[in-house]
């Protein structure tokens, strides 16, 4: 009996000592929208290590895995000196979830949590136009979400007889803001309202002086 107390406390020895040289992240992925668990997602860790005593400037990848069923992850990787460290979660159709974790609040050995939500994308079609030679038509989007290229340009604008399609996308699941400005030989029109962007497909904006 003895015997197999000692054999089973030289196990976890070894056990605990091998722990110490590993890096271990644990964590949930969920849809950011529903907060319903993600399955068979993707999870990639990516580092920046020391070579030759000096901190290197490259990313590498780490360790890879997938999330299970339950959307729980779990990573390990061999311990070694790292000054940059991030995990990234990629799904189809969301935008990816990336998020950088200080490497000192790691601990050899030990799992640390770190949870990720992925962003349904939507894909947003603007369609502007006019048939008034002297037109100048403005649309304008307003967002806070980070995802959102719909505003970048600030201002979307047609002058004259033409018209122009922009491609842009956003957080599925939400409300974004714009106003119409327009004037020409019909007058001068200022709206504003909100467009819904559904998730996962393609919104359509059409205005045509």
């Amino acid at each position: 009996m003895r015997k197999l107390f000692f054999i089973a406390f030289v196990f976890l020895l070894v056990s605990c000592d091998k722990n110490k040289n590993e890096w271990q992240l644990q964590g949930k992925i969920t849809d950011a929208l529903t907060g319903n668990a993600m399955s068979s997602v993707p999870v990639k860790v990516e580092v920046k290590r020391m070579v030759s005593g000096v901190y290197n400037d490259v990313i590498e990848t780490a360790a890879t895995t997938t999330s299970e069923a339950n959307g729980h992850y779990e990573v390990k990787w061999d311990r070694d000196n790292i000054s940059y460290l991030r995990v990234t979660a990629q799904e189809d159709l969301y935008f990816d979830a990336i998020v950088e974790i200080g490497p000192d609040n790691l601990n050899p050995g030990e799992f640390y949590t770190q949870n990720l939500k992925l962003t349904p994308r939507s894909d947003v079609e603007v369609l502007l136009g006019s048939s008034d030679i002297g037109a100048d038509v403005k649309v304008t989007f307003y967002s806070t979400d980070p995802y959102c290229t719909c505003d970048d340009e600030g201002t979307w604008r047609v002058l004259g007889n033409q018209d122009t399609t922009i491609h842009c996308m956003t957080s599925g699941g939400k409300w974004m803001k714009y106003k119409i400005d327009a004037t020409g030989s019909n007058g001068t029109f200022t709206h504003w309202d909100s467009l819904y962007c559904a998730p996962f497909v393609t919104t359509p904006f059409t205005y045509i002086y």
